[in-house]
């Protein structure tokens, strides 16, 4: 996942950096969030700020959400799997896959840091993922301390934001390179930061990478 997030950052801060206007030219490919739900999650009881990105969204999922990736020149492959994604997320068939997909996120950061033994598994072991905040935003942001365009920032120990669905290679003018970026892509990498941070007493950039290998 290494690759994944460079390539996120990098494409970020080549071409959409830090101005509101630059912003703007991301879309929103679920709609507009909404600050007010929260919601915990089923097995860690991480409060999620969900955006409301947890209940059905029809009408972005079924009519919007295919407009804007068709306008882009998206592959069918891409739409598809955005709208299969889309519908998952927002539980328009079934139950909202959102929280659960917390849930395996830090499942997984959980699996990296115990495989390193010693003080990092039982750190990640004892951890108390209900202390901790994720916000679901609605579209890249701007990371407040570098002013990089980012899908997801570890705010402080306690606080993570990330995007719901995005793509990188969004600007690329070859639309076939268009990757999906998911909720759980940036929840796990910034669960892997809350855990560094908080260990360490320290803010560094270390996702779902390895702790022992750093």
């Amino acid at each position: 996942m290494k690759f994944v997030r460079a390539t996120i950052i990098a494409l970020f801060a080549i071409i959409a950096v830090s101005s509101n206007a630059d912003a703007q030219t991301w879309p929103k490919l679920l709609g507009d969030a909404d600050p007010t739900v929260v919601a915990y999650s089923p097995k860690y009881h991480v409060r999620v700020f969900t955006g409301g990105f947890d209940l059905p969204r029809r009408k972005q999922t079924e009519r919007k959400l295919l407009n804007t990736l068709n306008k882009h020149n998206a592959t069918q492959s891409a739409i598809t799997t955005a709208q299969d994604y889309g519908r998952r997320l927002t539980g328009i068939f079934e139950p909202s896959t959102l929280l659960d997909e917390v849930d395996e996120a830090i499942e997984r950061i959980t699996e990296i840091w115990r495989s390193c033994g010693g003080s990092y598994a039982s750190f990640a072991s004892e951890f108390d993922w209900s202390r901790i905040t994720f916000t679901v935003r609605d579209t890249v942001f701007a990371n407040p301390g570098t002013g990089v365009m980012s899908g997801g920032v570890a705010m402080d120990k306690l606080n993570a934001h990330v995007v719901n669905l995005t793509f990188h290679y969004w600007f690329d003018p070859d639309p076939t390179r268009l990757e999906i970026a998911k909720l759980g892509d940036f929840v796990r990498w910034e669960a892997g930061n809350i855990l560094e941070w908080n260990m360490t007493g320290q803010p560094r950039d270390i996702g779902d990478g390895s702790p022992c290998a750093n």
